[in-house]
């Protein structure tokens, strides 16, 4: 038939599935991608400054290219099927990618609170040893006067 090639695979004809990823720990455990380090920006001339100066050092975008704002169009704009299906799909890309980061920051900030505990425990331990020795050193003390 001419349409064959419109008809579903069946389950037998689809190829089988790749194999996982060789990067993923033996462990188990999440491997998290490294951050990369963004450009700082400026504003240029006639233009607002709408960041306050301290994220702008934390979150430079320089090497990112420069965007007009975009205006509403007076008329309809006709974009091709295949140029819109493009543009979703990088859309769905960025949006997966912005998933992970924040998955990626709330693990890290899971992360710091178990290690605040950790430190906070061992501060109490050592409190607890200096109590302990500034006792033995009273004791000791009152037992040298005595003699």
């Amino acid at each position: 038939m001419p349409f064959d090639f419109l008809k579903k695979k069946k389950e037998s004809e689809l190829p089988p599935p790749p194999p996982p990823p060789a990067d993923i720990s033996e462990s188990g455990g999440l491997e998290f991608p490294v951050m990369p380090d963004i450009p700082p920006i400026h504003a240029e001339e006639g233009e607002s400054e709408e960041f306050h100066p301290s994220v702008r050092e934390h979150h430079p975008l320089e090497q990112l290219p420069k965007v007009k704002a975009l205006r509403k169009p007076t008329e309809p704009i006709f974009v091709s099927l295949d140029d819109f299906k493009k543009v979703n799909d990088h859309l769905n890309k960025i949006r997966s990618r912005v998933e992970e980061a924040n998955t990626f920051i709330k693990e890290l900030e899971k992360l710091h609170d178990e290690e605040e505990k950790i430190v906070e425990s061992w501060i109490e331990y050592v409190q607890e040893v200096e109590k302990k020795l500034t006792l033995a050193d009273e004791i000791i003390e009152s037992h040298e006067k005595r003699q």
